[in-house]
């Protein structure tokens, strides 16, 4: 189930994520019954397209979200927040942790932002580097579930 979906009791727009040999294809849609206005993305969105349209205050606060969550949070744990002044919000859910070759700690998590109609998602990799900063990898490097 969505995190819109708890949150409000229903979806008010069709969303689905296919998953293919690690790599995520997302189709989002901005209402129902929108289908050509679907788009289809070949990689995981960046932080940059999935903030894209964001107001700044938006971006850095989802920005925040993932370095507490990737951080603080277990790994199935999420951390969710709101701009009650814009309206949007979003989540960060920690999926799995590994420890890379180069012996750093990487993070597999799933973002999600919502502004007004528009939810986006992707499923992300990042690695904490020497400053202890998640920066984002990609997901492809990311060994098997």
């Amino acid at each position: 189930m969505s995190p819109w979906r708890r949150l409000h009791g229903r979806q008010p727009w069709p969303r689905t994520t296919v998953f293919a040999t690690a790599v995520v294809i997302s189709v989002w849609g901005p209402s129902p019954g929108h289908a050509a206005g679907h788009e289809a993305i070949a990689s995981p969105p960046s932080a940059t397209q999935i903030y894209a349209g964001l107001e700044p205050s938006d971006a850095a606060r989802a920005s925040e979200a993932v370095q507490k969550a990737l951080e603080h949070q277990p790994s199935g744990g999420e951390l969710r927040w709101r701009n009650e002044q814009t309206g949007a919000s979003g989540l960060v859910r920690p999926l799995r942790t590994f420890k890379a070759a180069e012996g750093y700690f990487c993070r597999v998590f799933l973002e999600e932002v919502v502004k007004g109609q528009e939810e986006r998602s992707s499923e992300r990799l990042a690695c904490r580097d020497k400053a202890g900063r998640w920066r984002d990898a990609e997901l492809s490097k990311a060994p098997p579930a």
